[in-house]
């Protein structure tokens, strides 16, 4: 079988399914807006996830290193992968009226992670939401050079969801790289301050647990980074987008919503299942995911599908 794209030339479904919803139900616009709820949560969220974090690397300290990485993997891999979903949300200005405050926030819900991305992050992926599916332009899609690399060798796409980290952080600089700006310079000095800090006052290994802890939360070897591989590779022909109906949407934030997160980017991850409640004309007929274990399996092994296995498109909507 030929590597390559399955391109299209039609509308995207996102933004035509967007504006039925709305018209058939224009209480969903409600979701959208900002609460008590969320002033209050994501501020809880960012200071437990911290805590957490912090708890972990005291204790691991002076930690035989096979505890040290049952710890990374059990906990600080689940937690990290949590910081980084909410770091994600901050990303969408969902929580606070101020989009300087939200990126505030993902920058410090970004520091107990020791790798400064929350800004990087967050200019890149309003790419993939604003150029969903096109080739150049959408970060999420991976380049000519991955998919030929990878091909459809089981082993290949076992080490490229390994190793995830790799080409997530790489791929943004050659597909629409953007300038550094001045939150961004914040980001990388208060992550790496943040990094100085915990080795310098609990040791090195704290310090270690910390990086590792987010490593580990970014490879498919962990079960909560399955989601990355599930919301849009083409596990059903002309499908670009799909849900996830499954427990680990309580430690992810709801990731597990997607095709109603890329309808709806500006909704908050509490408010996700309400969305689906609200149309479920619109959503329930879609096949979902309800096993991240399983489709890890279909990934890797099935020879029908390699990184190429995506809708794109040759031009952005116009809108």
């Amino acid at each position: 079988m030929a590597l390559d794209f399955n391109y299209t030339f039609g509308p995207e479904a996102h933004y035509l399914r967007r504006r039925r919803i709305l018209e058939v139900h224009p209480e969903v616009s409600l979701l959208m807006e900002k609460s008590w709820f969320g002033y209050l949560t994501y501020p809880l969220l960012c200071a437990l996830v911290l805590g957490v974090q912090l708890g972990c690397a005291w204790l691991v300290r002076d930690a035989a290193w096979y505890v040290l990485l049952g710890v990374a993997y059990c906990v600080g891999g689940t937690i990290n992968h949590t910081q980084f979903v909410l770091m994600h949300d901050l990303t969408h200005f969902t929580a606070f009226e101020s989009i300087t405050m939200n990126k505030l926030w993902a920058i410090f819900v970004n520091m107990p992670t020791g790798i400064p991305s929350a800004i990087a992050f967050g200019k890149h992926h309003a790419d993939h939401h604003r150029y969903l599916g096109v080739k150049g332009l959408d970060p999420d899609i991976a380049t000519e050079g991955e998919v030929q690399l990878v091909e459809r060798s089981w082993v290949k796409k076992l080490l490229f969801g390994t190793f995830l980290f790799v080409p997530y952080g790489l791929r943004p600089l050659f597909v629409h790289p953007k300038p550094p700006c001045a939150l961004e310079v914040l980001n990388i000095v208060t992550a790496l301050g943040f990094d100085l800090c915990v080795g310098l006052t609990l040791g090195v290994q704290a310090a270690c647990y910390i990086v590792l802890s987010t490593l580990i939360s970014m490879s498919v070897l962990h079960p909560c980074t399955l989601h990355i591989l599930a919301e849009h590779y083409e596990y059903v022909p002309g499908m670009d987008t799909f849900d996830y109906l499954g427990p680990l949407n309580y430690p992810n934030l709801n990731m597990g919503y997607h095709i109603e997160h890329h309808d709806f980017p500006m909704i908050p991850w509490f408010n996700l299942p309400r969305l689906r409640a609200a149309a479920p004309e619109f959503y329930e007929p879609f096949p979902v995911h309800t096993s991240y274990l399983r489709m890890l399996l279909r990934f890797v092994f099935d020879r029908g599908i390699a990184l190429c296995t995506r809708t794109v498109r040759k031009q952005p909507l116009q809108m």
